[in-house]
């Protein structure tokens, strides 16, 4: 999609990444692991308002992609994911829910015309229901050509599967970073399993922070 760039991709505010073979049975170093950082870790190149990879297979309704992707496209000014937020869902915790503004109010407070049809395409996908979606439908994706470290004072916490509470490296690693550390139990299940649990975790986070009620 972008050939030729180092790019890291990352989400803003929700764990939304998934596994391509989600549907396996899988060991606990197959599980997804979270890595929590604070959203000025480092520059972005690009922002979108949900997951690029899906527009570019055609996972998203014909109201969404008869647009350009460049359409949906934004800088890398750090203040777009949470006007974002406010725009379509208020504040962090609706957006953490999917629960999007009224669309009178929306359609009212941004003064939300005909030709902008990007928007409302926008607003549609938020409550758009298909077996081939997910939250990745508006998860803020953030793109960078920069490294990202653990050690840069930016990793707040880590969500990991139980068995690497084990090593003592890895704790020792993250007590001197002040990284907390959170961690589930796996079972012999399919991977999107433990999606849920993954979203409880950070959620029990965030209310911890005081971000969420």
């Amino acid at each position: 999609m972008f050939k030729g760039e180092k790019i890291t991709y990352l989400f803003y505010g929700r764990p939304s990444y998934k596994m391509p073979d989600d549907m396996a049975i899988s060991k606990y170093w197959q599980l997804p692991a979270v890595f929590v950082y604070e959203s000025d870790v480092v520059n972005f190149k690009r922002i979108f308002p949900f997951d690029s990879g899906a527009y570019v297979n055609g996972l998203y309704p014909k109201f969404i992609d008869m647009m350009e992707l460049s359409d949906y496209e934004l800088s890398g000014n750090t203040e777009y994911p949470g006007k974002l937020i406010s725009s379509f869902f208020v504040n962090p915790e609706r957006y953490f829910r999917m629960r999007p503004r009224d669309r009178r109010d929306f359609d009212d407070t941004y003064e939300v015309e005909v030709t902008d049809e990007e928007i409302k395409a926008l607003y549609e996908l938020i409550s758009h229901n298909s077996e081939n979606l997910d939250d990745r439908r508006f998860a803020i994706e953030l793109q960078s050509e920069d490294d990202i470290l653990i050690g840069n004072g930016k990793c707040k916490a880590i969500v990991i599967p139980e068995e690497y509470l084990e090593s003592d490296i890895l704790l020792d690693i993250c007590k001197s970073y002040n990284i907390e550390i959170m961690s589930y139990p796996s079972f012999p299940l399919k991977q999107e399993m433990y999606y849920h649990t993954i979203y409880n975790a950070i959620f029990e986070l965030y209310r911890s922070w005081g971000l969420v009620r």
